[in-house]
């Protein structure tokens, strides 16, 4: 993969120094001219989540998403049938930090469906990070969302073992009991499930995936 998007930058840089034009546009027109526009847009991914709240396990796929994909967006879903610990604009804070690092991930939020949103801004990938007991269940997610997004293509991450237990409903339901949470959530999350739990204005946690 990584001389393949080695590979891929020569060819911009060299087609903007022959056109005297940015790297950007060079992507754009002189691509799509002979018909290889794909190679630019199947590099735009989303990773959708409630975020409820991030993870040590949700960083790390934005990790790897961002060595992958040119442009990352990081969609916070905000489903009015759903009861969640943080307001969207608390989730939307915190993940906006925690991607800073990447200058590739962005955040937003999403309030109807996913599919919608990525045809909207055009992205036609769509990120899941996966478990072994998980698959069936996002395999199946993927058809329906390839249906209803006539082509949006899911790209499957398998969570990193030391993720595999990491859960945001188990780590809500523990951090409501005061048990340390460090080691599943990054400082931030920590210091704002602390906050959340001891004015005690967090509803009982539910177990929501994700």
């Amino acid at each position: 993969m990584k001389k393949c998007l080695d590979r891929r930058s020569e060819l911009l840089e060299f087609c903007a120094a022959k056109l005297r034009i940015s790297s950007s546009e060079a992507r754009r027109n002189v691509l799509t001219r002979f018909g290889c526009s794909f190679i630019f847009n199947l590099m735009k991914a989303a990773f959708p989540g409630s975020f409820d709240p991030p993870t040590l396990g949700h960083i790390d796929i934005i990790q790897r998403s961002a060595a992958i994909f040119d442009e990352i967006t990081v969609v916070i879903a905000e489903n009015h049938l759903k009861k969640y610990l943080f307001s969207v604009d608390e989730r939307l804070e915190l993940v906006s930090a925690l991607v800073k690092p990447w200058k590739n991930v962005s955040a937003a939020v999403c309030t109807g469906l996913v599919v919608d949103f990525l045809k909207a801004k055009a992205i036609p990938l769509l990120i899941r990070g996966v478990r072994g007991g998980d698959f069936s269940y996002e395999l199946e997610l993927s058809m329906l969302n390839r249906a209803l997004g006539e082509g949006v293509e899911t790209v499957f991450l398998a969570t990193s073992p030391e993720y595999l237990g990491v859960r945001s409903s188990a780590i809500k339901e523990l951090a409501s009991f005061g048990a340390d949470v460090s080691a599943m959530v990054p400082p931030a999350v920590s210091e704002a499930l602390l906050a959340k739990f001891a004015k005690n204005e967090a509803p009982p946690p539910n177990n929501g995936k994700k």
